[in-house]
């Protein structure tokens, strides 16, 4: 029987001692986190109301309420491709999928797709299906919407939120298509 165990949550810590739980909550981590969605809620209420644009959830850790409104080249973003580094749109697995329809799409390695400290479960499943209806709904329409959701990047250009999205217009308009896209500054 352990007499002691300690398990470290995301914003406690919890300790067993002979069968007792104590619990040590992290109120810096919880304060900051509050911080950050209370800005991502001002600043998706400024995006909407100003310029009918729809910021997405995932970028909520990313984000201060201090961004700016640009166009830029499809062939100016990066993805974020390993630990601090980026690679071209055209380099990405959406991408090679989308130019060669007979690979496999799958969600291989999650650290490509976020860097946060949280990692979202994802049904391997269901992600090449996701994949086709992303790829349907951008391709019927004429034009890029970013009302429904913007593409996200850091002020390197490195896409924070919308690789998919972004992948697909690479494919559909090519690298010099110029999209919509809210940077932090």
């Amino acid at each position: 029987m352990n007499f002691i165990k300690l398990k470290k949550k995301k914003d406690r810590f919890e300790f067993y001692l002979f069968g007792h739980k104590i619990v040590f909550y992290r109120y810096l981590r919880i304060l900051r986190e509050i911080f950050l969605m209370v800005h991502y809620n001002q600043l998706k209420e400024t995006l909407k109301t100003k310029f009918n644009i729809t910021l997405p959830k995932e970028a909520y850790h990313h984000l201060s309420g201090n961004v700016e409104i640009v166009k830029l080249a499809l062939k100016d973003l990066h993805v974020p491709c390993g630990h601090r580094k980026t690679c071209p749109i055209d380099e990405t697995q959406t991408y090679k999928y989308l130019k060669n329809k007979s690979a496999n799409y799958t969600y291989r390695n999650k650290d490509f797709y976020c860097e946060a400290d949280v990692f979202l479960p994802v049904d391997e499943s269901d992600t090449a299906k996701r994949m086709l209806e992303l790829v349907k709904s951008l391709t019927q329409k004429d034009e890029y919407d970013p009302s429904k959701c913007v593409i996200v990047v850091r002020k390197n250009n490195a896409i924070i939120d919308g690789q998919h999205r972004a992948a697909v217009l690479y494919h559909k308009y090519g690298p010099n298509h110029k999209v919509l896209v809210v940077r932090e500054r």
